[in-house]
């Protein structure tokens, strides 16, 4: 059988050859100024303060009550890098100790593993694998523990047994006959519907079906993608070479318009992103058997280059909260807080901040939090979220103030 290959070489294309880079050491902010950054899809900015003691405010640009961008918060320098959240499909992970495949979280696809390794073979849509696209309500079908979908904290491997966890998408195996095909739901389309203001609308139609299977060859990823479920016809199997780039965490594909895209800063660049994305519904957050549905406003943490997060005060009032935030001073803060921080365990994961700042059966209130975040290269951070809706009381304009905190 005639299949399309399309050789989509990260060196041919934007990101160079699967090489580690030289990463200089990243500097603190020390002057005025606005850090701006571009990628093919979108753009970015943030503001920088006069100094790193001096707290600096953030604005993800998600854009409005659909959230349409996912926004990337380097902390150190205070920039922003912004990029349409159906822009991809499948990432693919840089390290060099596994070989894994991720579905895109911020548009709710799904995967479900097939008993063949035949792409050709025909493969039935199954609704049961959708996520419930009303953010109030979970998805009923065990999503996590039957492995539909990623695993919320960006944990790659299955840990400890625990059911669901690890990615939809099995580690891909040096044995070809190992690494089954997949039903892929390619998710759901950003709405363009106005919502009620004070709410969000997120998602829209139905994207529709594929299938995939994804094999090593010669180090890179090999990935078979037909855009039906039907058994193919004669070119209908499009295969895409993707190589590795340990500068990065992960690299993207989009199946629909057969590119390659950028969508993260490179790994050391970046420590947040404000996005939409899958989250459990209730506070049993790591129980697999718990539902799940998409949310908006999460803000994940980079994980994959040492970015955690710590709770740490909460008060009776977001009024009272920011206060105490503005004037404590730095060594207090070091001492009563960052010093009695926990930034290991199980429970420290990319959700550290996850949804946990905003109240959710009142929508768009914020809780009364501040957080302690500490970058991969050891820099501490105090942070408190102060709005997520603009002065119209329209969602999806938040506003993230932070300050790095010396060692004391």
């Amino acid at each position: 059988m005639k299949k399309i290959i399309l050789s989509l070489s990260i060196a041919a294309f934007m990101f160079g050859a699967c090489q580690k880079e030289s990463e200089p050491e990243k500097k603190l902010p020390e002057g005025n100024g606005t850090q701006t950054s571009t990628t093919e899809q979108g753009t970015a900015s943030g503001t920088l303060s006069v100094k790193p003691l001096t707290p600096i405010t953030v604005q993800p640009e998600v854009g409005g009550a659909n959230e349409p961008n996912q926004v990337y918060i380097d902390l150190s320098t205070g920039k922003t890098t912004l990029i349409k959240r159906d822009t991809w499909h499948l990432a693919f992970y840089c390290g060099d100790d596994d070989f894994r495949v991720l579905i895109n979280p911020a548009i709710a696809m799904s995967a479900l593993e097939q008993e063949t390794t035949d792409i050709n073979k025909r493969v039935e849509e199954d609704k049961t694998i959708l996520l419930n696209t009303d953010p109030t309500n979970p998805s009923p079908n065990h999503l996590v523990s039957r492995r539909l979908i990623d695993d919320p904290r960006g944990y790659l491997a299955p840990r400890n047994n625990e059911p669901g966890s690890g990615t939809a998408i099995a580690g891909v195996s040096a044995k070809d006959e190992e690494n089954k095909v997949y039903l892929l739901s390619m998710g759901f389309a950003i709405s363009d519907k106005t919502p009620v203001k004070g709410s969000v609308n997120i998602l829209g139609a139905h994207k529709g079906w594929g299938k995939i299977r994804v094999l090593r060859e010669n180090g890179k990823y090999k990935v078979m993608f037909v855009p039906r479920t039907a058994a193919t016809a004669p070119a209908a199997v499009k295969t895409f070479t993707v190589a590795k780039n340990a500068a990065y965490n992960f690299v993207y594909l989009n199946l629909v318009s057969e590119q390659m895209v950028q969508v993260e800063p490179k790994k050391n660049d970046w420590d947040l992103c404000y996005t939409a994305g899958v989250a459990w519904l209730t506070n049993k957050d790591y129980d697999a058997r718990s539902n799940v549905t998409l949310y908006p406003d999460l803000i994940i943490n980079n994980i994959h280059a040492g970015t955690k997060v710590a709770h740490t005060k909460q008060f009776e009032t977001t009024e009272k909260a920011y206060e105490a935030y503005k004037n404590i001073p730095s060594q207090i803060f070091w001492e009563t807080t960052v010093k009695g921080a926990n930034f290991d365990g199980d429970k420290y994961n990319r959700l550290g901040l996850g949804k946990s700042w905003r109240d959710l059966p009142n929508g768009g209130t914020i809780r009364p939090y501040w957080y302690v975040v500490r970058d991969g290269e050891g820099n501490h951070f105090k942070l408190i979220v102060r709005t997520m809706k603009n002065d119209a009381g329209e969602r999806g304009y938040p506003t993230i103030e932070y300050q790095y905190v010396p060692k004391q």
